[in-house]
This record gives structure tokens, C-alpha cells and sequence, in this order.
């Protein structure tokens, strides 16, 4: 299977449209992928193609301005179809992108958690009429603790503290100063020991999680640029931080759809030991993550039904003298002809071919083609 890169955006979208946009092209990549085993999803791909292009017209060049409402109401069947394949996470991404494209039609009331703000009222008192003081009451007169008398007693309570226990475990019975469960370090010569640079210290490591996001990313990105091998290199990376994150199940399946149609794609060139192979990938995936195994088996019959046989091209001459006595279908500029391979001589190939007659007789003639017209020998086995 061809891989495709995203592609980049027409510099002409606005650019409060771009990554709506984007997330569109990025979801229908996803239905593509799907698309070789699911009709729906060739569907979908389609629409969100029509929905990207409405989107990044934007009302440029004279074209009408997008119908964001309409648009959002077109991407609910997508969000089903994901929900109902188990991508539960891309099914989240497509409802979001329907809530932004719906509150950005016109006249479309605001979000409920962004009330609009209230612009306090100036009031100006009259400047003849004195304002009278307010009573004095029992709290006004009590003294004010500011917060920096609180904060002050609080660091002085908690450094108390910390002298206390530093001289319990220093005074210890069986400890010595300097000994390797001192708080403080052993000085030699009484001169203390040089601080650490500040470049010279370990600088902190990200998180698990923030690991396992990038690896994800990676994985992704190796896989959109059709190095398979890199992506589950990196899939098993992250699998061994968490591998039970919804992430990591979500690009396993991804990495099964893809190398399923690799090997549809080897299938129909007729590879098949290769078509073989990458269907032995995908199920040693699937089964690792604990997913189903129907595409895979679905794809196995679907090849097993293909008739085998061997391209050979027109230059290919040695081999296709070895295929001789063979049942051939050669492929032509023309009609192709079919029937066994005879002779192979330096410009044509001559082939048998046999015509039904009416007493179910069988009569024979020799046809010869010239290799200059020749595309493709197919080599039937016996």
C-alpha cells in the first residue's frame, strides 16, 4: 500500500480555520486506512473530504461562508462509525471538532462556563456633600494580624522543628560525626566542601507519562511515513511504561489495519510469500494487545481464494523459458491471450491455444506475440 503524508494546508485557509481543518484531513486518513475492509468507512472518508473542502474555501474568493451548524450536524455518523470499531478516542476527537464547528456559527450562543463580563459601574460621589464616617465597632478597634506576622510564626515553628530532629539523629547513641548517616558531611582540614556547579547537576526527567506520549507520537509519525518496523519498535517501547493505555491499544489496531492492507496490497501484485509474512506481523500484534483477530483472518481467506501464480516481465527471458509447457496468461497492449507456453525465441514468445468446437473436440493453434508488446507473462502452476 502507497503511504500518503499529510498534506500541507492551503496557505489561502484562515487561520482560525487551519487546525479544524487539519483535524479533519488527519480523521479521514484514518477512514482511509480503514477503507480496503469497510465500506462505511470509504463513506466517511468522502464526507469529511467534502466537509475539509467547504472549510477551507472559508468564504474566500467569492464562495459562500461555510455552514459550520450543518457541517457539525454531518459528523455525528462519524463519531458512530469510530464508537461502534472500538476507537473510542478518535470517535472524542470527532465530537469535539463538532462542538467547535457548531459554536462558531453565527449568532450561536456562548458556552455556558465563559459568562460575559460585567463592566463595574464608576460611581462619583458629589464633591459638596461629605460623605459620613461609618460607625466604629468592637472588631474595628481589635488589632490586625497581617499575613506576614502568620507566615513568619509558621517558618519559625517549622525551622524549630527541623533543628530537633537533625540534633536527635545527630546525637544518636553509636553515631559519630562524620560517619556515612551523619546529617552533615566529614570535613577534612576543617574547610568545607566545594558546591556542586550548577551545570554539573542531573537535570530532571520527564514523567512516565509524558514519555509514553511521545513515544506514541513517534510511533504515529513512523507509521504515516511508511517505516513500519520503526513504529512498532516504539509501540513496544511504550507498551513497556503502560501497556494497558488506551494509546497504545489504539496504535496497536492502527499498525493492524495497516499491515492487513500491506499484505492485500502484496496479494494483489502477487507476492505471496510477502502478503504471508505481514499477515503473520499483524496477528502477532493483535494477539499481544488483546485485540481481534477477524480482519486478519477475514484478509487470509480472501487471499486464499486468489488463484497463485508468478509475474514474469518481458526482459525476464531465462525464466520464462524455464516456465515452458506452463499455462500462461500474457498481458498485452491489446487483448490479452492465454494459453501454454510453447517457445521462447529472441523477439516473441509463441504460445498454444485451444478453441472449443462443437463435438467437444479441442482444436489447437500456435499464437505469437512479440515481447516488444509484451507487459506482463503470468506463470499458472500445474
Amino acid at each position: 500500500m502507497t503511504e500518503e503524508h499529510p498534506p500541507e494546508l492551503d496557505p489561502s485557509i484562515p487561520p482560525r480555520l487551519r487546525p479544524l481543518v487539519a483535524r479533519l484531513l488527519e480523521i479521514e486518513r484514518k477512514c482511509r486506512a480503514l477503507g480496503p475492509r469497510n465500506e462505511e468507512a470509504r463513506d466517511m472518508a468522502a464526507r469529511l473530504q467534502a466537509i475539509a473542502g467547504e472549510l477551507s474555501r472559508g468564504g474566500h474568493d467569492g464562495a459562500p461562508p461555510p455552514r459550520y451548524r450543518e457541517l457539525a450536524r454531518q459528523l455525528f455518523p462519524v463519531a458512530r462509525m469510530f464508537e461502534s470499531l472500538g476507537f473510542m478516542s478518535v470517535a472524542r476527537e470527532v465530537a469535539h471538532v463538532d462542538k467547535l464547528l457548531a459554536e462558531m456559527e453565527p449568532g450561536a450562543p456562548a458556552p455556558a462556563s465563559a459568562p460575559a463580563p460585567v463592566a463595574p459601574t464608576a460611581v462619583t460621589p458629589a464633591r459638596d456633600v461629605p460623605l459620613p464616617a461609618p460607625p466604629a465597632t468592637d472588631a474595628d478597634r481589635q488589632p490586625e494580624r497581617t499575613p506576614r506576622a502568620v507566615a513568619t510564626g509558621l517558618a519559625v515553628f517549622v525551622l524549630a522543628a527541623i533543628v530537633a530532629v537533625a540534633v536527635i539523629v545527630r546525637y544518636q547513641p553509636g553515631r559519630e560525626p562524620g560517619g556515612p548517616d551523619s546529617l552533615e558531611p566529614a570535613v577534612a582540614g576543617g574547610s568545607p566542601p566545594p558546591a556542586t556547579p550548577a551545570a554539573a547537576r542531573p537535570s530532571p526527567t520527564h514523567g512516565p507519562r509524558s514519555r509514553l506520549a511521545d513515544l506514541i507520537s513517534r510511533a504515529r509519525l513512523a507509521q504515516q511515513a511508511g517505516d513500519v518496523d520503526q513504529a512498532i519498535s516504539l509501540l513496544n517501547d511504550a507498551a513497556a511504561i503502560d501497556v494497558g493505555a488506551g494509546a497504545v491499544h489504539e496504535t496497536a489496531g492502527l499498525l493492524v489495519l495497516d499491515l492487513v492492507a500491506r499484505s492485500d496490497q502484496a496479494a494483489g501484485d502477487a507476492d505471496w510469500e510477502r502478503a504471508t509474512g505481514l499477515l503473520e506481523r499483524a496477528r502477532e500484534l493483535a494477539l499481544r494487545f488483546e485485540l481481534p483477530t477477524s480482519p486478519i483472518d477475514q484478509a487470509a481467506r480472501r487471499q486464499g481464494g486468489l488463484e497463485r501464480y508468478r509475474r514474469l516481465g518481458p526482459s525476464d527471458i531465462s525464466e520464462l523459458r524455464d516456465a515452458i509447457g506452463s499455462r500462461v496468461l500474457v498481458l498485452t497492449d491489446g487483448a490479452p491471450r492465454e494459453g501454454r507456453l510453447v517457445e521462447v525465441t529472441g523477439g516473441s514468445i509463441l504460445i498454444q491455444l485451444g478453441l472449443e468446437v462443437a463435438d467437444n473436440g479441442t482444436l489447437l493453434h500456435t499464437g505469437e506475440v512479440p515481447l516488444a508488446r509484451v507487459r506482463e507473462v503470468r506463470v499458472y502452476p500445474e
